[in-house]
């Protein structure tokens, strides 16, 4: 991951500053922030992640996540260029102080080689996730996926023609503040 991609971070801090006078008790509608995941493939070296996110909660077993990510990486003259965003649908299972609940994710994956060309791939997943309260109006998001594409798609990192199906792990930690 390229450090300048840190400003994904952004709307965490916008959605904090927003917040601040958003303190009050009731049900929690729009939440937004950031999250770092890690990815690990079987035989690979672990990805890192770090994503804009935006929770949408109309009803109290059920919520809507989006996110997006961005990541460069640049090898002497070999750019990659991945851009990912995702929906959740999150199914409440346990509520109580902290909500548990089953993930179900959709996430389209584009992926640029400077000597390849482009991927483009579709991957579902499921898991457990978290919701814990550190404040009325912030949130600790914590997810467990595992996650497969849809078909088999070309890998430029692999070289040309080369072509994978399998799925990874992902574990992710993030932040929410409601503003709404």
């Amino acid at each position: 991951m390229n450090p300048g991609r840190s400003h994904l971070l952004l709307p965490l801090l916008l959605g904090l500053a927003a917040s601040a006078g958003a303190q009050t008790a009731g049900p929690q509608t729009l939440g937004l922030g950031g999250r770092m995941a890690w990815i690990q493939s079987p035989l690979s070296n672990p990805d890192t992640w770090i994503d804009a996110q935006a929770v949408y909660r109309p009803l109290p077993r059920l919520f809507l996540a989006g996110g997006w990510g961005m990541a460069d990486q640049t090898r002497g003259d070999t750019a990659v260029s991945e851009l990912r965003w995702d929906l959740t649908l999150g199914v409440v299972v346990l509520q109580g102080d902290a909500t548990g609940y089953i993930p179900l994710l959709w996430r389209h994956v584009t992926e640029d080689h400077s000597w390849y060309g482009d991927a483009h791939w579709t991957e579902i997943g499921a898991g457990v996730g978290a919701l814990v309260p550190l404040k009325e109006w912030l949130q600790l998001r914590t997810e467990i996926l595992w996650s497969v594409p849809t078909d088999r798609h070309d890998d430029p990192r692999l070289g040309p023609g080369q072509q994978v199906d399998g799925g990874h792990l992902e574990l992710s930690l993030g932040f929410l503040a409601f503003v709404i």
